[in-house]
């Protein structure tokens, strides 16, 4: 199956040189949500896992997801959640 992790953050934190970059993401700012998964044409069943700086972006972008059709999406829920659990979704 086909997964994706998007990184809902600002694109100054997803390129950023600290401690909260998290490689193999794709940045798509919340704000860009709709516009930028139709940019990445995928199936509606690909497993995308989202997270965000917090917790209530992630639950945004879920519903504008589910919205546009995606059935098949993980809440990550913040940049700490995501950096322990990314490791074990790309092996």
């Amino acid at each position: 199956m086909k997964k994706i992790i998007i990184d809902l953050r600002k694109s100054i934190y997803h390129m950023s040189s600290n401690k909260e970059i998290i490689e193999n993401t794709i940045n798509i700012p919340l704000k860009e949500i709709e516009s930028g998964i139709k940019r990445l044409n995928i199936s509606k069943q690909t497993r995308i896992y989202v997270f965000c700086k917090c917790d209530k972006g992630s639950k945004i972008a879920i519903e504008k997801l589910r919205k546009m059709g995606y059935v098949n999406i993980v809440d990550l829920i913040d940049v700490e959640h995501a950096q322990k659990l990314i490791p074990k979704i790309i092996f």
